[in-house]
């Protein structure tokens, strides 16, 4: 029975199976009656959320439970009548903290005494009354002294603390709740043991004297325990449900000072109600761990009942008490839904007050007070939005409890216990299963929600009453795996159906497919980076791993066939959508990288094989799409250039961007197969070098046609001329674009790359010949493109290059060359502005050096008209020179080893030698035939040995000729007379100086002369002039003819020894023998004496080339 009161009809029990429980009108009404009976008699104060006022609870039970007014009246007033319950205070003495010390330990024997009296405004009424036989006035006593014996509980002692710790129940009837004080004292204990302990602990004087004190005290009250503090409580202030609260420790009479016990607390929790009782003292204890401070707790519990009972025989008042909440949130949850109010339930304050108030009148323990919450939310999840956190709580706490308490259910309940188990497992993995559907994306909290459900899983299968009663349940972790997959199956074939299209034709059918794929890619992104955490935080399972298996699996049964089957399309339509749909997959076998472990083969490793009839078809697509895309490019393009940074135009960006696609063809495709790929890399290098030949052609044109419209509407040379080269320039700038899009290739495509991937099967030199040949062919092309474009750019600009030169070439003499040079450099300025202007800086370079070749053939050819002017040629060299520093611009223009050319410093050496006068060009002479000396190291004709120096102090030369060997006879006896002519070169340097003679040697080839000769009034300025030189020339003698010629050498002047000594006496000893290879002048050969031998008028020029017509007549060679 649930409460002894009037007459009682126990409730049937429910069916056990997952539905909505339905009671009998009879339960029902019984079930009625137990909820206002507990309303009814109600006591103590609510808490911050409960209500207070009985006439609102008891409307909402009538509203709750559906009664008509009348009936309400009729059990109303039967409840009433009912006997009342009788009253216990049910409470728990926990613990104390930090009591005085009473001993001389330091330490204290403490012992509680708990009793129940009437308050003191109470006995103080009573005793108005004239026949009370009360006195007038309390008197200050102890408990002893005013609670019968036999009323008054006590705890047991503990030895020797200061914090002692009890957790000991008391059951303590109550007569009368609204004018009962609980009364609790705290002793310390001073027995003749407790006393024998303290003598024998004693330590000083001190100690001593405390224990003397203590015995004094005891005698005069004859009595021996010392009063520690006091806590009066009114019942009536009890809150409705159990709360623990710390009280202060109070004095009981002025012996007792209150500063000294003023920091005790006490901790106190209520239960009120009205049918079962525990057993007095029969309750279990449990250490509870609370907060920590100067302070004392009691743990109370009120209950009024009669009788005594344990925790087994509490089955009805619980499933009472599930029924009670069953009915409650059955109620809310149609009142939010009247109210058109979303979320999940929660109980109202009425129905929390009214649950609270059943349980702590009926005595319901913690654990049966979550396990009635769970099983009967447990039961609701089909009709209400139940809250997991709040289930997982409810778990936790029974959790908790069972092992802690080792509760023990009856076997219907166990059974009931199992099935809500087994029957939210099954739940929890059908949700699951329709994961997607019952957690979308879409809401915000809803992978909060299911993670918390599968948080509620993993509890339940980890809990001890879980593993006792279901045992036999398979485990969560494959039962999971197993929802996944069957979950993601059924998915898989819901979308595919709902994505098919009306009309089944095969460009629908492809287009829906590519849809349908991007949809799964989708999914398993959302399963990998929102849903996988949640996944493998609880139940310890990889939901991407299972569902991307699953998914791969189906999609490589599906559409193996389908792929196949459509040929590579027979339509633009179908051969867009297959590419498409290749993409898509391509992104799903690209989720492998995210499988832990990395799984090498999956269903779709072949998947590319599907579109081999494709990837021809899908090659031809991109190349006709792009060579469509730059041929409407080239038609818009007006050859205008985008801006002063962007100089070329439109169409040079539109096929860019066509490059572009193609490139992104190539990374789209990523076809694994290194050979096939290979030969799309080959396929696509061939159209993009098409397309650009293409491209060049067809931007010609179109400058040609917009040139021929120009000429139309404006027939002016001036103003055609200059729009035609605005084009041209555009025209130039977008073909170095081309150019530079098209030499990125390599990179862009990764030729390296696609190296390494086929060094096994395709050898170097054929990706040589068949990639980077094909590159170099059109590079080359675009490059001749380019120059002829240039060429056309710069023929205008080449015919006033010409005319000003043969302007400047045929001017007076007399005129300044300045003078002569400012409009050819005017024009080359205000040109050069504008090209730079419109040109890139590559395609102004590339100008300027076709200008500057020009104008070398120019200026070469103009010299060769001047005859034997000096002047004309001072004036033309004068005219390179600053036309070099115009084409060089202080380095803005070109460098100048594109400058300096072969043919300028042909050039420039050409006009250089011209310009010069006959002193010159003999010096040149002489410089260039010392540079011959030196560089010759043997000759057929001999050598001479001399010693050379100079003496600085007497400004003298002096020569030694040592000797001569291998000498060439060129007498008829085969032998030689030789002799050596020495004279001082040119002889314009050294006008005053004649020459010397050595000795004649008869038949001697390699003669010793060793003879010194000096050389007056040579000034080492002299010796340092350009070509000075000491000629050495050896004849042999003939008395009836001219001398013949053995051999003639040169030796330089400009460093001989002692030319920059200080020193007042030269050491001759230290200079060096030097041997001079002869030599024999060849006839005609040199051009400086062309010249000398042209200028008839100059006398020392005649004279000078007179004595080398002689040599050379003389000369042995040819």
């Amino acid at each position: 029975m649930s409460r002894v009161r009037g007459k009682w009809m126990e409730p049937q029990v429910p069916s056990e199976k997952m539905q909505r429980t339905q009671l009998s009108s009879a339960e029902q009404r019984l079930l009625y009656e137990e909820a206002l009976y507990t309303v009814i008699h109600s006591s103590g104060k609510p808490a911050g959320d409960q209500c207070e006022d009985k006439n609102e609870l008891l409307q909402y039970l009538q509203n709750a439970f559906q009664m008509d007014k009348e009936d309400n009246n009729v059990i109303l007033k039967q409840v009433r009548d009912q006997k009342p319950p009788s009253t216990f205070l049910k409470l728990t003495v926990k613990e104390a903290n930090g009591i005085i010390g009473k001993d001389a330990t330091g330490f204290s024997d403490p012992y509680c005494l708990l009793g129940l009296m009437v308050s003191e405004e109470a006995q103080e009424e009573e005793a108005q009354r004239t026949d009370s036989p009360l006195p007038r006035r309390r008197q200050k006593a102890v408990m002893k002294e005013v609670i019968p014996q036999h009323q008054i509980q006590r705890t047991e002692v503990k030895r020797q603390t200061l914090n002692p710790i009890w957790n000991e129940t008391f059951l303590l009837e109550v007569k009368d709740i609204q004018l009962t004080e609980l009364y609790m004292e705290m002793w310390d204990l001073d027995d003749e043991e407790s006393a024998n302990v303290r003598l024998a602990e004693i330590h000083g004087i001190h100690g001593l004297k405390r224990l003397f004190k203590d015995v004094k005290k005891a005698a005069r009250k004859h009595e021996q325990d010392d009063f520690l503090g006091n806590v009066v409580i009114k019942l009536q202030d009890l809150p409705y449900t159990p709360e623990d609260k710390w009280y202060t420790l109070e004095p009981c009479t002025e012996t007792y000072p209150i500063g000294k016990v003023s920091t005790y607390t006490w901790k106190l929790i209520h239960r009120a109600g009205g049918l079962l009782c525990p057993p007095r003292g029969g309750e279990s204890r449990s250490r509870s761990v609370l907060h920590t401070g100067d302070c004392s707790k009691i743990y109370a519990m009120f209950v009024f009942a009669e009788g005594h009972h344990n925790e087994q025989n509490r089955s009805p008042v619980f499933r009472i008490h599930r029924r009670l909440l069953q009915q409650f949130v059955q109620f809310d949850r149609l009142k939010k839904q009247a109210g058109d109010v979303q979320g999940e339930v929660e109980l109202s304050a009425p129905a929390s007050t009214i649950l609270s108030l059943h349980a702590t009148q009926n005595d319901l323990s913690p654990f049966l007070q979550d396990l009635a919450k769970w099983l009967a939310y447990s039961k609701l999840y089909q009709f209400v939005e139940v809250s997991y956190t709040f289930l997982l709580q409810h778990l936790t706490s029974i959790e908790y409890q069972w092992g802690l308490a080792q509760v023990t259910l009856q076997l219907q309940a166990q059974e009931e216990l199992a099935e809500s188990f087994t029957s939210f497992l099954d739940y929890g993995i059908s949700l699951t299963q329709k994961y997607r559907e019952v957690f979308p994306i879409s809401d915000p909290k809803s992978i909060e929600h299911q993670q918390s459900l599968l948080r509620v899983l993993v509890q339940i299968c980890k809990m001890k009453a879980f593993q006792k009663l279901c045992s036999s349940v398979p485990d969560l972790h494959d039962r999971i795996i197993d929802a996944i997959k069957s979950g993601t199956t059924e998915w898989y074939h819901a979308q595919k159906q709902l994505l098919e299209p009306m009309i089944k034709t095969e460009e629908e059918n492809m287009k829906s497919l590519v849809l349908f794929i991007d949809q799964l890619n989708s999914d398993l992104t959302n399963d990998r980076k929102k849903r996988l955490k949640i996944f493998t935080g609880t139940v310890k399972v990889n939901l991407f791993n299972v569902t991307y298996m699953q998914i791969q699996k189906l999609v490589a049964e599906d559409l193996k066939e389908q792929v196949i089957s459509t040929g590579g399309g027979r339509s633009k339509a179908v051969i867009e959508s297959l590419y498409q749909l290749y993409q898509k997959l391509r992104q799903l076998l690209h989720q492998q990288i995210y499988l832990s472990p990395n799984e090498d083969s999956v269903p779709l490793s072949d998947f590319h094989k599907w579109f081999s009839d494709s990837l021809p078809k899908w090659l031809q697509m991109v190349y006709n799409n792009t060579v469509e895309m730059v041929q409407r490019a080239v038609q818009k393009d007006q050859l205008e250039s985008l801006g002063e940074k962007t100089k070329h135009s439109t169409s040079a960006v539109d096929i860019a961007t066509c490059y572009l696609k193609i490139k992104q063809t190539w990374t789209q495709l990523s076809w694994p197969d290194p050979e096939e790929a290979f030969v799309i890399m080959v396929k696509l290098t061939e159209d993009m070098c098409k397309i650009a030949l293409m491209y060049c052609r067809l931007i010609e044109q179109k400058a040609e046609e917009l040139s021929a419209k120009g000429n139309q509407v404006n027939p002016s040379d001036s103003d055609a001329n200059a729009v035609r080269s605005l084009q041209l320039c555009v025209v130039l700038n977008n073909m170095r674009h081309l150019r530079e899009v098209i030499s990125r290739l390599p990179e862009d495509l990764d030729w390296q790359g696609l190296k390494e991937d086929t060094a096994n099967m395709i050898s170097v030199d054929q990706i040589q010949n068949t990639l980077h040949t094909q590159l170099k062919r059109v590079n080359d092309s675009i490059n001749n493109k380019i120059q002829g474009v240039i060429q056309t750019l710069a023929q205008k600009l080449q015919a006033d290059i010409k005319k000003h030169i043969h302007n400047l070439s045929t001017s007076s003499h007399e005129s300044p060359l300045d003078n002569l040079i400012v409009p050819l450099m005017n024009f080359l300025e205000t040109e050069f502005a504008y090209m730079d202007t419109n040109l890139v800086q590559e395609n102004f370079q590339s100008l300027l050096g076709f200008l500057w070749t020009h104008i070398i053939d120019v200026i070469n050819l103009t010299s060769n008209q001047c005859g034997v002017s000096q002047a004309l040629y001072s004036r033309l060299s004068y005219t390179l020179q600053i036309l070099l520093q115009c084409f060089h611009a202080e380095g803005n223009g070109l460098p100048l080893d594109k400058l300096q050319i072969a043919s300028f410093k042909a050039l420039e050496a050409h006009l250089s030698l011209n310009a010069a006068s006959s002193h010159q060009l003999i010096q040149k002479y002489c410089a260039k035939k010392i540079q011959q000396q030196a560089a010759e190291e043997t000759s057929k004709y001999g050598a001479v040995t001399v010693k050379v120096f100079y003496d600085n102090q007497l400004q003298k030369l002096h020569v030694e000729i040592l000797n001569a060997v291998n000498l060439i006879p060129l007498d008829s006896n085969g032998a030689s007379d030789p002799f050596v002519e020495v004279t001082l070169q040119p002889k314009h340097v050294f006008p005053l100086v004649e020459g010397k003679t050595t000795k004649c040697k008869y038949n001697d080839l390699n003669p010793l002369f060793d003879e010194s000769f000096e050389f007056s009034d040579v000034t080492p300025e002299q010796c340092r002039t350009e070509g000075a030189c000491l000629l050495l020339t050896v004849f042999d003698h003939d008395t009836l003819l001219s001398d013949d010629l053995e051999g003639e050498a040169y030796f330089p002047l400009q460093d001989i020894p002692g030319l920059d000594s200080i020193e007042e006496t030269f050491n001759i000893s230290k200079v060096p023998q030097t041997r001079l290879t002869l030599g024999h002048p060849k006839p005609n050969e040199d051009n400086i004496l062309k010249l000398l031998e042209a200028r008839k008028a100059d006398r020392d020029a005649q004279a000078f080339i007179k004595i080398r017509k002689q040599r050379e007549r003389k000369s042995k060679e040819t």
